[in-house]
């Protein structure tokens, strides 16, 4: 189970993760626990922030996404 901070979709359907072979950001859609569990989380809002604003730098194509709690993902899966 992780805790902090994580970047999702606006409409919460899907996490921001990172493809560790194309070395890409990628938007996971949240079926269940175990793709929460890929998610990028951060301890502090401030390090969610800075790489929000990598991601758009780097790909100006990717979908609006927003900083939560990772605790309200939980919550919409169980």
């Amino acid at each position: 189970m992780q805790r902090g901070y994580v970047l999702v979709s606006l409409d919460l359907t899907s996490i921001v993760s990172i493809d560790k072979k194309n070395k890409k950001f990628n938007l996971l859609p949240v079926l269940d626990v175990t793709i929460l569990n890929k998610a990028i989380c951060f301890n502090t809002i401030t390090g969610a922030k800075a790489i929000q604003k990598r991601i758009i730098k780097f790909d100006t194509n990717f979908p609006e996404i927003k900083i939560i709690n990772i605790a309200q993902l939980y919550n919409k899966v169980f």
